[in-house]
């Protein structure tokens, strides 16, 4: 085995604008209606952002509706916003 010298080794950067960040929020919705106007692989949707009210909003600017007292879901297609 050789020994290994300090100066073969690079020197570590950081990147001045990373790629990825550490913790968030991930929002997957389910439509709470049975339509037929569903397509069988439409679900779920999935908004991801820093915490929970950002996924919402975007949720809700895609025309989901959420509903919060019951914790469920409208999609675009059965609200009419779609």
């Amino acid at each position: 085995m050789t020994a290994v010298n300090a100066q073969t080794i690079p020197a570590k950067t950081k990147l001045a604008r990373p790629l990825c960040f550490a913790g968030g929020y991930t929002l997957d919705l389910y439509c709470d209606h049975e339509n037929e106007a569903h397509r069988w692989n439409e679900f779920p949707h999935q908004f991801a952002g820093a915490s929970e009210a950002e996924c919402a909003r975007r949720a809700r600017l895609c025309g989901w509706v959420l509903h919060d007292l019951t914790r469920t879901a409208t999609c675009p297609t059965c609200s009419g916003k779609g």
